[in-house]
């Protein structure tokens, strides 16, 4: 079962100190990334924990996911996906490591950013954090 966090940072407001959420991590933990799926669907207003940027675990195997991975289903239009057969290609064009296996990679990392632009909307409002 996958988790999602939201890492913010700390931007000045208009009434002091405000929280931007950056990236949305999504865990499934290891072995947990169903790869034998084309793609893999989240809901925009999941149930997620909030974490400030700096606090964020690195030791985690991540896989980054780039704006051409995620997907806007119009069946599901309170969702977005993540393509799978994409991620897996960058992941074997940039094999470093003989022994690697995909199976390993226990996160993905987006931009809020990126799944704005896809998405074609703000959902910054979805993970507001109070001013």
């Amino acid at each position: 079962m996958q988790k999602i966090l939201v890492l913010y940072k700390e931007h000045p407001g208009l009434d002091g100190l405000c929280f931007i959420p950056i990236k949305m991590i999504v865990r499934f933990g290891q072995g947990g990334i169903r790869w034998d799926s084309s793609s893999l669907y989240f809901p925009i207003q999941a149930g997620f924990e909030r974490h400030q940027f700096e606090y964020y675990d690195e030791e985690s195997l991540s896989m980054t996911i780039i704006q051409t991975d995620l997907i806007k289903s119009f069946e599901r239009p309170d969702h977005f996906g993540i393509y799978l057969p994409f991620v897996l290609e960058r992941i074997e064009q940039n094999i470093r490591y003989p022994h690697f296996d995909s199976y390993e990679i226990e996160q993905f990392i987006l931009e809020i950013n990126d799944l704005e632009e896809v998405l074609q909307m703000n959902i910054k409002q979805f993970y507001e954090w109070g001013n």
